[in-house]
């Protein structure tokens, strides 16, 4: 019977599509599908049109890059005093407010 269970268990188990992908790839592939048609990408088309290609384009790369390392940066401090399973429920408290004010305002 426990053969059988496990035999069960194994097969139905969802298959990672990319199990060997690099963090560099994951990450960007991230990135670029959640932040596709987002504020910032609509606004930074409208800088486009009155301060041009080269200025918008610099000033999004820094501005998205200095958020972003700040994330990181307090995210890697975070890590390293609270357990993982504390880090999940908090985020996903954060979540859920963000989407209630969002809807409400």
């Amino acid at each position: 019977m426990y053969l059988k269970v496990k035999k069960i268990i194994k097969t139905k188990k969802k298959k990672r599509i990319f199990k060997n992908i690099s963090p560099f790839l994951a990450v960007f592939l991230l990135i670029s599908l959640s932040e596709f048609g987002d504020k910032s990408q609509i606004a930074s088309g409208l800088l486009a049109t009155k301060f041009g290609f080269i200025a918008t384009i610099i000033g999004a790369i820094l501005g998205l890059a200095t958020i972003i390392a700040i994330s990181v940066f307090i995210g890697a401090k975070i890590a390293k005093k609270l357990p993982r399973e504390k880090i999940k429920i908090a985020t996903a408290i954060v979540f859920i407010i963000m989407g209630i004010l969002t809807i409400i305002f």
